[in-house]
Parts: C-alpha cells; structure tokens; sequence
C-alpha cells in the first residue's frame, strides 16, 4: 500500500475536518492530528508540504492470534 501524500494546503484543510492524522518527516515519522499540523507556522508548514506530508494509515495486523496469558 502506497502512503497518500498531502499536496495542497486544501487538502491538509480537508484531512484536518475528517479528524485524520498525518505524518511528517521531522516529528520522527510519528503520527500527529491534521489540525495540529494546520496551525504551524507559514514557514514551517511550506517547508512540511516541500518535503512531504503524508496521510496515516494505521499498520494492518497480519491475523496472529494473542498467545494466551498464564494464570
């Protein structure tokens, strides 16, 4: 699966009102609300969509089943 990438301002608007998170390259790959992002800077948030925003996705799990906890 290929991450979706945040190209315009609207779209970082849009992500923000649908409550989804991004990820930015400088946090770390850490996961942050599109509405925090939104209210960086001028400079910084130019720089962010410069380099790269990205829509996250939560991991899928691949179906193993929990061991069982011992009494």
């Amino acid at each position: 699966m290929t991450p979706t990438r945040i190209n315009t301002l609207e779209e970082l608007y849009e992500a923000a009102q649908a409550k989804r998170a991004v990820v930015l390259r400088w946090r770390g790959g850490r996961h942050l609300p599109a509405a925090w992002v939104i209210n960086l800077t001028g400079s910084l948030l130019y720089r962010e969509l410069k380099d790269g925003i990205y829509l996250y996705e939560k991991p899928i799990r691949d179906g193993r089943v929990k061991k069982e906890e011992k009494p």
